[in-house]
């Protein structure tokens, strides 16, 4: 005794192809209606624009890599500290005059004049030291901050790689899955991805392929009862499917998924069977007859 479920065939996969990138689709790669296998070529568009801007980020990587190469040369520090060494030098002879005409100007062993000017240069030469100290840490941060600076340009110029190359990638569109494709929306010359990832064409895999249904709760739970026991023996419950021209599919199916719960409004609970499809027969979006036999 068979029970019979109107049902309606699906495509387990279904992949729309766009374009994620603004470009001129340049050719149309395979013939519509017909099978594409998984990474065959579909669309190719207009890449010169984003092969420029990944030449223009490759550019300024190497700019980056060289100021950073230059911010790491020691040679501004490096004088600065010079600098700061002779000014400390000469304030070492200025304290050393200064102490040692002290005591001569007191006795009036030597012109005052002479003690004034040695007065004079102790100070200048600290002073000097000062600002030989200030011109060194000036240098020193100026050093870091141009490093950082680098180092962050060369971070920006990779990250500017990494999409242009991508961009580039887009440019070129596969099919990322076995199945049918359909007719091409759009035609080679015309602008895609303005504003929007373009809808291209759309591809399904059709095998296996996938028939919903819709059965009552009676139905459902002795379909589980008889589900139960042919496990225990043949490991699945054969179904057939009949096609809108009363003929009987060539292929068994099985039942793969059913619905969490049993819809409250209708009082039905959703299945899907998986036929196979060897010869492309059923396309997604046909109609026919699922029959089981639920019981003997």
């Amino acid at each position: 005794l068979y029970s019979e479920f109107v049902a309606r065939t699906e495509a387990k996969d279904t992949v729309e192809i766009r374009s994620r990138v603004q470009a001129f689709l340049e050719a149309q790669h395979f013939t519509e209606g017909t099978l594409v296998k998984k990474d065959q070529l579909l669309y190719t568009l207009d890449k010169r624009e984003y092969e420029a801007q990944l030449l223009q980020a490759k550019a300024q990587l190497a700019k980056a890599q060289a100021d950073l190469e230059f911010a790491k040369d020691n040679a501004i520090v490096e004088t600065a500290k010079a600098n700061l060494d002779v000014a400390l030098a000469r304030l070492g002879k200025a304290e050393t005059d200064e102490r040692r005409l002290k005591p001569l100007a007191e006795r009036r062993a030597v012109p005052q004049q002479d003690y004034d000017n040695a007065v004079a240069n102790l100070d200048g030469s600290r002073a000097d030291v000062a600002a030989q100290r200030a011109a060194l840490n000036t240098a020193q941060v100026n050093q870091k901050s141009s490093i950082e600076q680098a180092e962050a340009a060369i971070q920006a110029a990779r990250a500017a790689i990494a999409q242009a190359e991508l961009n580039v990638s887009y440019c070129t569109i596969r099919s990322p899955i076995d199945g049918l494709i359909g007719v091409s929306l759009v035609s080679p010359g015309n602008l895609v991805g303005k504003g929007e990832a373009t809808l291209l064409d759309t591809v399904s895999s059709i095998d296996p392929i996938r028939v919903s249904l819709s059965i009552s709760e009676a139905e459902y739970l002795r379909f589980a009862t008889l589900r139960a026991k042919e496990k225990a023996t043949t490991g699945r419950v054969p179904l057939e499917l009949l096609l809108a021209d009363g003929s009987v599919y060539p292929h068994k199916g099985r039942v793969v998924i059913a619905d969490r719960a049993v819809d409250t409004k209708t009082g039905t609970l959703s299945i899907l069977a998986e036929f196979p499809n060897p010869d492309g027969i059923l396309r997604p979006g046909q109609f026919g007859r699922v029959r089981a036999a639920v019981e003997v």
